[in-house]
């Protein structure tokens, strides 16, 4: 293995936010009812999660960019070994992005 990449520079602000929400219970049914676009490419598997919002498209590339246009913009970096975290905090993150506006 060749070295590690170092973190995006907004990695432990990620992790900082993720702390926060970790104790948040935010379905999928209410990530569906809030319309959210989501698309999580990683460099090692295909989109795992996707829903579609008309009204603003967001999207998390493979380097972790997650923008909605007009509300906030939250980088953090993204790999495969973060897929667990993807799974089970992921829309509460969305939620704390959706509700910064």
């Amino acid at each position: 293995m060749g070295p590690k990449t170092p973190p995006h520079p907004s990695y432990h602000e990620f992790h900082r936010i993720h702390r926060a929400t970790r104790a948040m219970k935010v379905s999928t049914h209410l990530a569906k009812s809030q319309n959210i676009l989501l698309t999580i490419h990683t460099r090692h598997v295909d989109p795992v999660l996707q829903y579609r919002d008309m009204a603003s498209q967001s999207q998390l590339n493979g380097w972790g960019d997650l923008v909605y246009p007009g509300l906030v913009s939250i980088v953090a970096r993204w790999s495969f070994r973060y897929r667990n975290i993807i799974h089970k905090s992921f829309f509460a993150f969305i939620e704390m992005v959706y509700l910064k506006s």
